[in-house]
């Protein structure tokens, strides 16, 4: 199957990420983690202050992804860290910030970010770890949203939504 690095170019306006949707099957393969003050789920956590948030991985860097092409063809893709700084910066240079979905079905979902980083140092690096995100490498695009919305954060602890996908073209 062929390996191919996902690229977008920062100078067309329609290239680039458009928003963060939650879905049941993150292509990262990587599960976000959910604070909360209902009931426990096996990676519950409380944070006084922090309730209804999902933090998790949206990047990580040469991480092989399996996409499909037109004539149903697999192939696998990836980002760069590089590509993943430009799509960070991008993201919330064009305030995209709390353009966030459900399974890429387009309709909003009332939440925001509260944050949205790289993880660039050993430290960093330790204390995503240390939040159960054990999947983190250097590199990686880390980001924490509040949910509002009292349906999508209960798909969120009844295990329907499990991870964070970009929205991007």
């Amino acid at each position: 199957i062929p390996l191919l690095e996902f690229k977008f170019d920062e100078t067309n306006p329609e290239m680039g990420m458009i928003g963060i949707s939650l879905v049941n099957e993150p292509a990262i393969e990587s599960d976000f983690q959910y604070f909360n003050n209902q009931k426990p789920k096996p990676f519950y956590f409380k944070v006084e202050g922090y309730e209804n948030c999902v933090q998790g991985l949206a990047l990580i860097p040469n991480k092989p992804i399996l996409r499909y092409d037109m004539e149903n063809n697999p192939y696998f893709g990836y980002f760069t860290v590089d590509t993943i700084k430009s799509l960070r910066a991008q993201f919330q240079k064009n305030l995209m910030n709390n353009n966030i979905s459900a399974d890429h079905n387009g309709v909003p979902v009332n939440g925001y970010l509260l944050e949205s980083f790289i993880i660039d140092s050993p430290e960093r690096l330790a204390d995503v770890k240390q939040r159960g995100i054990e999947d983190a490498t250097m590199g990686s695009w880390f980001v924490q949203y509040k949910i509002e919305d009292p349906e999508t954060f209960q798909r969120v602890i009844d295990g329907e939504l499990r991870g964070f996908s970009i929205e991007a073209f």
